[in-house]
């Protein structure tokens, strides 16, 4: 199953450990300058296979067309993703395109290696 992951950097482990046979993704609401962040002063740009920032597509989360697009970038149908977003909003509509969407909190306590683990993403 092909993942969607939002951008936290203390899962950036995570995602090493995720890939492969895992895709991920970045799918952020973020200003123009995430893209140069990722690819400069953090250099994790390398561990996602795409990124997608709403500043730079024109429309934004909860939209239901950025979560196509980001699916669609990673040549994958909507129900085959996993979302992850700390935003009730943003899970609400993952989940009506038919995606599997993660309510993750940090600031609440919530593992995400666990929530990813019930939902069949299992890293190694």
């Amino acid at each position: 199953m092909p993942f969607v992951l939002l951008l936290i950097g203390a899962w950036y482990p995570l995602v090493r450990a995720l890939r492969p046979p895992f895709r991920c993704s970045v799918l952020s609401n973020a200003d123009v300058s995430l893209r140069g962040r990722l690819e400069g002063e953090l250099a994790v740009h390398h561990l996602f296979d795409d990124i997608v920032v709403s500043a730079e597509v024109g429309m934004a989360k909860p939209r239901p067309e950025i979560f196509r697009l980001a699916a669609d970038r990673l040549g994958l149908a909507p129900d085959a993703c996993v979302f992850v977003d700390d935003w009730d909003k943003n899970i609400e509509a993952a989940r009506a395109l038919d995606m599997t969407a993660v309510l993750h909190r940090a600031d609440k306590g919530d593992d995400l290696r666990a929530q990813l683990a019930a939902v069949g993403v299992s890293a190694a």
